[in-house]
């Protein structure tokens, strides 16, 4: 058995296995806690890649401003 199949399965078995409902709870909020991370380490990095590459310069701030309120406005 690959390594894959046999994670797949230890995620499937907790997922699914009514057994051990505490595990299963470990694991979802080690998963939640995870994908937490995850996006707050995605959103630093775009952040600091737009603070060193300077793409954000090129258009004035306030036209940043105007094209973004019809899209919060939608929301």
């Amino acid at each position: 058995m690959s390594p894959r199949t046999k994670w797949i399965d230890i995620l499937y078995n907790v997922a699914t296995g009514s057994r051990r409902r505490r595990r299963r709870n470990i694991f979802t909020a080690v998963g939640a806690i995870f994908f937490g991370l995850l996006i707050f380490a995605f959103v630093i990095t775009a952040l600091q890649l737009d603070r060193l590459s300077g793409i954000t310069d090129i258009v004035p701030r306030q036209i940043h401003i105007v094209l973004s309120l019809p899209l919060f406005s939608f929301f």
